[in-house]
Formats: C-alpha cells, structure tokens, sequence
C-alpha cells in the first residue's frame, strides 16, 4: 500500500503543479488581451482627438459659408415676398452655388469616406 499511496501522492502533486501552470498561462493571456485593449483605445482615442481637431477649420468654413448663404438667400426670399406683397408675379428666387452646379459636399464626403463620422457623437 505504502507504494501505491506513494504514487497517488507524486500524481496528485503532478495535477497541482498543472492546474498551477494552467492558471498562471490563463492569468497572462487574460492580462495580455486586457492591455491590447486598453492600448487599442488610448490609440482610437488619439485617432479621435486628430480628427475633431483637423475637422474644425472644415467646420469653421461650413459656418460662414452657411452664414453667407442665409443672407443671400434671406435677401432674395425678402424681395419675393415683398413683389408678391405688391400683387408681382415675381419669378422664383434661385440660389447658384459659386462656381459649382450643386452645393459643395467635398468636405462631407471626405469625412464620411475616411470613416470619421463614425468616430464622432452625433452631437
């Protein structure tokens, strides 16, 4: 018995060791996978951060050149009220954009198709 008792001994301390060994592996691995992460979202962060910061000039120009449109547009829409207002059939106020046959949606392409928008929160 002393020999055989002696043996389940060495197995079950072989077993400890593994699970040990097993234990310690899935510790690293969970580890590793969890400092991927939060590297991964430091860099999606900084990717963020970059691309608000290169939108603003972007942003800054949609702003007055929708503040220019308001006025063109007010000062036309104005002056087709005011012929109606006097009984005119005045024709219908067209806005042109400058140089261009529809409004400029470069910007807005460019931001769609580098994938920005999906990085940005709706408000």
């Amino acid at each position: 018995m002393t020999k055989r008792a002696g043996l389940i001994d060495r197995h079950r301390s072989l077993i400890g060791k593994f699970l040990f060994e097993i234990v310690i592996i899935f510790i690293g691995v969970t580890a590793a996978f969890a400092l991927e992460a939060a590297r991964q979202e430091r860099a999606d962060t900084t990717y963020r951060n970059g691309m608000i910061a290169a939108l603003i000039p972007t942003f800054n120009d949609f702003e007055q050149h929708s503040r220019l449109f308001e006025q063109e547009t007010g000062s036309k829409i104005a002056a087709f009220d005011a012929a109606l207002a006097r009984g005119e059939q005045p024709k219908l106020p067209i806005y042109r954009e400058p140089g261009g046959e529809r409004p400029p949606s470069r910007a807005w392409d460019g931001i769609v198709a580098t994938g920005v928008s999906k990085a940005l929160p709706p408000e």
